[in-house]
């Protein structure tokens, strides 16, 4: 088996004891570590340092390859413990549900076919007194079986609607609930966005550009696609790519990937994001956590015709796009109407302010038994 059970990360000399105790298990981290952390990896990694600092005793199943990973985010944090196995297989995880000890809650950090069985016997052993999974995907059949025996005392929190749907037909509890965690980082710059000293007004997509479907090389053609008096007066920033691209035209920049921690202040000096995302048959947003870091930055949103941008701009704070040709009408209205980028900024941050901000005391509040009743007893 060679399962190692790692030292809780930031445990002091006074070998803190925690009466509340969670079971995290996430597909993400069964698997092999990724050289770069991105979207629901870097949620996750938050949540649980959060739990741990709201008092909770987080125990995590995970492939050996996150050791350093986990060393390096969570060295000081206590009440996160992390259990270590090597290169992922079901029978050995299996093998640690079945001999583990009972938790208060099994949290489930996403759906996926890969800890169905996980979910599933934990549910039969009666391995937590509760189940909370927070859905990020659209769930399969066979997922949503492996939560039958979680029936009446399972919770879903689901990030949008659409995915939303399934559980709720199947009968279980479901709320959709979810934001970005550093909302705190993304703020609009305290000039008014009309524009640079030169009058340049910046578009930008931002994502994981390689991905064709991100639609990286439609915001490219509907920014052709404009005018040139009006492309003189525009730049399209493209971030990221693990290998930029280059183009012939000057005003259209494509740069590397771009650490987290640099991404709101990067927003600061756009003037209008583009989320030209489109679906694929396995590939599609579920989120979009950059259409709310644009959002909550103050920057008019131009977006393609999905569920998951139509939601989150029903009221104000950007447009729908049809089609290439309605995108480059679009922005070139944007650039010409300084006041209009404004408005839309200002309604988009309200909106993302009310809706789409995350706080782990709320989420711990509303769903890990227990919480609520502590904090109002505090």
């Amino acid at each position: 088996m060679s399962m190692s059970n790692g030292t809780p990360c930031g445990m002091n000399g006074n070998n803190r004891k925690l009466d509340r105790s969670i079971l995290f298990i996430e597909k993400v981290f069964l698997r092999r570590a990724p050289e770069t952390l991105r979207g629901v990896e870097l949620f996750n990694m938050r949540l649980l340092r959060d739990l741990g600092e709201l008092g909770w005793n987080v125990r995590v199943p995970a492939d050996k390859s996150w050791r350093d990973v986990f060393h390096k985010e969570f060295g000081g944090v206590s009440g996160v413990e992390f259990v270590y196995a090597g290169r992922m297989c079901v029978i050995k995880w299996l093998w640690f549900v079945a001999l583990g000890r009972r938790h208060d809650v099994l949290l489930v950090g996403n759906v996926g076919n890969l800890i169905g069985p996980l979910v599933c016997l934990a549910g039969k052993m009666k391995k937590a007194g509760r189940c909370v999974l927070i859905a990020h995907r659209e769930t399969s059949a066979g997922f949503l079986k492996s939560l039958e025996c979680w029936r009446g005392s399972c919770v879903v929190i689901a990030v949008n609607g659409k995915i939303a749907r399934p559980f709720a037909e199947a009968g279980f509890e479901v709320r959709v609930d979810y934001g970005i965690m550093n909302a705190e980082d993304f703020y609009p710059r305290r000039q008014t966005p009309g524009g640079g000293a030169a009058g340049i007004v910046c578009f930008c997509v931002v994502g994981m550009l390689d991905n064709s479907w991100k639609g990286a090389d439609t915001a490219i053609a509907a920014f052709r696609k404009m005018p040139a008096e009006v492309r003189e007066r525009s730049e399209l920033h493209l971030a990221s790519y693990s290998t930029p691209p280059g183009f012939p035209e000057s005003n259209i920049v494509a740069r590397a990937w771009m650490p987290a921690s640099e991404i709101g202040e990067w927003l600061r000096g756009m003037d209008v994001m583009l989320c030209p995302s489109r679906d694929e048959e396995v590939m599609r947003e579920t989120f979009s956590q950059a259409i709310v870091q644009g959002m909550l930055t103050g920057l008019p949103v131009l977006a393609s015709d999905l569920q998951v941008f139509r939601e989150k701009l029903d009221k104000g704070g950007g447009e729908i796009f049809r089609d290439v040709e309605d995108l480059s009408r679009k922005m070139q209205e944007l650039v010409l109407d300084a006041d209009k980028r404004l408005k839309l900024g200002r309604e988009g941050r309200a909106t993302a302010l009310e809706r789409y901000v995350w706080d782990s005391s709320v989420f711990a509040s509303r769903y890990l038994p227990g919480q609520a009743h502590e904090e109002k007893s505090a």
